[in-house]
């Protein structure tokens, strides 16, 4: 009981945030945990979605909000990233199991939808915003 009522409290603050994230990797899912942080000495304990909605105050959205979008890498792969990735303020999270070809044809997509797609060199959303917001000279809780 307690677990839902925290995490409660968290989705029903997301409307003050001005920074939005697209999980398209659960599915709409945003599993709970206790740990807010993303990793205890380099081991990952949260959910990167979990973890940017209680660190950052992020909002979960189901699509992009506005022209700008940074997409996360779904896993350690071997592509260009963009040196200035940290515009805009709705982040992608994507899932651990795509593949390269999945992950272009993604960015093709969206760009030929009309979007700016920005791909970042981080896996996880969560790091992903922090790193963006300490860019900015933003404060980091």
């Amino acid at each position: 009981m307690v677990t839902k009522r925290v995490f409660s409290v968290y989705v029903s603050r997301q409307y003050v945030s001005s920074i939005y994230v697209v999980d398209w990797s659960n599915s709409g899912i945003i599993p709970y945990s206790k740990f807010p942080m993303s990793r205890v000495e380099d081991i990952e304990v949260s959910d990167p979605v979990f973890s940017a909605l209680v660190r950052f105050r992020a909002r979960a959205v189901s699509r992009i909000v506005g022209r700008d979008a940074v997409l996360t890498l779904p896993k350690p792969i071997n592509v260009d990233t963009d040196a200035n990735y940290c515009i805009g303020g709705t982040f992608i999270s994507l899932p651990q199991s795509m593949g390269l070809s999945d992950y272009l044809s993604l960015i093709g997509k969206l760009g030929g939808m009309g979007y700016d797609v920005r791909r970042s060199s981080f896996t996880r959303v969560d790091e992903l915003i922090e790193w963006c917001l300490l860019s900015r000279g933003q404060e980091v809780k």
